[in-house]
């Protein structure tokens, strides 16, 4: 990105407090999920987070802890889109599987944003235990297996069938089997109950015939699929909530609040307050404060030094702030400016927009003054980031009215347009010496850069 000549003077001690340690990004990762075996733990920017993680799941693991699976066996990784909560989520989990492979069983991860009315979390749980079964079959199958583990297969098998039968007793009426007679329909009205004890039983079998004590459970994003957020969060709490089970998910805990609050919105014709007070408590119910890992924001590494390696060369800053705003200078010849006690609203709020800028900037050429065309290409690229990917993280109103500057396609009204939007700011209700400035009567050329930037 720049000539080792220019990084060299800025090289980085290695330093490995909290405040300090250096963020490693890799050219060819922009968007991948990064997973970080125990080797990396030390290291990791997200130390503090596994700590936490490792102490929840200590506490939640313990023999003396299966009552309080029975309430809450949930370790969540809060953060917003973009944070690193899968990744954090996932390198926990890769960093467990060792140390616990004798007492735990890992299923794979589930993605919710592919459930419909059709596929629902529990299903799919079930899906990957009988999955995991048949492997276990496999290796079992030699000429000295025992009668004691085919009549407990066959009891497991029984309690799979069981389970899944009263699972569709609880579809919608219209994707429910026709009952033949009463007393099956009776049976179908008690089938929320009868799972949670099947499930019990099935979960506490399957245990003991794989040899195992707990199973862990990992869902990414339980938020993403906006319709289904509130069955999905239910189905866990009433049947996944066990003393048999621990659930590692990623969440982003505002938006599966308002996915909540929708839902209890329409199904019980409450008042837009009503239902947001409800969804908060539901959300801190299923996912108390005290079992939430929460992902570091900006401020907690725009200070730490940053490692930014692409093919075989190798580049360091002394932190991630001074890192975007000096490479965006050398590449495009742009200024942004980071104050004391505060990094420059240039630099991405997240860990995913942060890596994608880098990566942006990391494919443009190094400022050459012979080469002018180069130059302008690199700063048309940025020009379209600013333009229609920094404004993103604004909200809808604010990106409204860049819609309307961008939109002019008079240079000579570029001035009064900007001044028109800024006008419209509630800062400036009560500023009476901008009277005269904001008089849509005036001219635009009377309008200079100077105005716009006074304002």
């Amino acid at each position: 990105m720049v000539s080792n000549k220019t990084t060299s003077q800025h090289t980085v001690q290695d330093n490995v407090s909290d405040k300090h340690r250096r963020l490693i990004f890799n050219n060819d990762e922009d968007n991948c999920v990064i997973v970080e075996g125990s080797e990396k733990r030390e290291e990791s920017m997200f130390r503090a987070q596994y700590d936490l993680a490792h102490d929840i799941f200590r506490e939640l693991s313990a023999d003396k802890s299966k009552d309080l699976r029975k309430t809450n066996n949930i370790i969540a990784f809060c953060g917003d889109r973009g944070s690193g909560k899968t990744s954090c989520m996932e390198s926990f989990r890769q960093q467990l599987k060792p140390d616990q492979d004798a007492n735990c069983l890992f299923l794979e991860t589930i993605d919710p944003s592919f459930f419909d009315d059709s596929n629902n979390i529990l299903g799919l749980v079930l899906g990957q235990m009988y999955n995991v079964l048949v492997k276990d079959e496999r290796k079992r199958d030699r000429p000295y297996r025992s009668d004691k583990d085919d009549f407990a297969r066959e009891q497991l098998l029984e309690e799979f069938n069981t389970a899944m039968r009263y699972m569709k007793h609880l579809a919608k009426a219209s994707n429910r089997e026709k009952f033949y007679d009463a007393l099956e329909e009776l049976d179908a009205l008690a089938a929320g109950l009868q799972l949670r004890e099947t499930l019990r039983h099935l979960f506490e079998s399957y245990l003991a015939y794989l040899g195992k004590k707990l199973l862990v459970i990992t869902i990414d994003d339980l938020d993403l699929n906006i319709r289904g957020a509130y069955v999905m969060s239910e189905f866990i709490r009433k049947y996944l909530t066990d003393e048999q089970c621990l659930i590692l998910l990623s969440v982003k805990v505002d938006q599966l609040v308002e996915a909540i609050k929708i839902n209890l919105r329409q199904e019980q014709h409450i008042s837009d307050e009503e239902s947001y007070r409800m969804a908060v408590k539901y959300v801190v119910k299923l996912i108390p404060a005290g079992n939430r890992v929460n992902m570091p924001e900006l401020e907690n590494y725009c200070d730490n030094a940053l490692e930014y390696r692409k093919g075989g060369q190798t580049n360091e800053y002394r932190s991630v702030k001074e890192a975007i705003t000096r490479i965006i200078f050398w590449k495009t010849g742009y200024l942004f400016y980071n104050s004391k006690g505060r990094s420059s609203l240039i630099v991405p709020r997240n860990l995913r927009s942060l890596r994608q800028l880098l990566h942006l900037l990391a494919a443009m050429e190094d400022h050459d003054k012979q080469n002018s065309t180069a130059h302008h290409a690199n700063q048309q690229l940025f020009k379209n980031y600013f333009f229609r990917t920094w404004t993103q993280q604004l909200n809808q109103e604010y990106q409204e009215r860049i819609d309307k500057i961008l939109a002019n396609d008079n240079n000579l009204h570029f001035n009064k347009t900007v001044v028109a939007q800024l006008s419209t700011l509630p800062e400036f209700d009560k500023m009476k010496k901008f009277e005269k400035l904001f008089d849509s009567s005036n001219y635009a050329y009377n309008i200079s850069l100077g105005d716009v930037m006074n304002l």
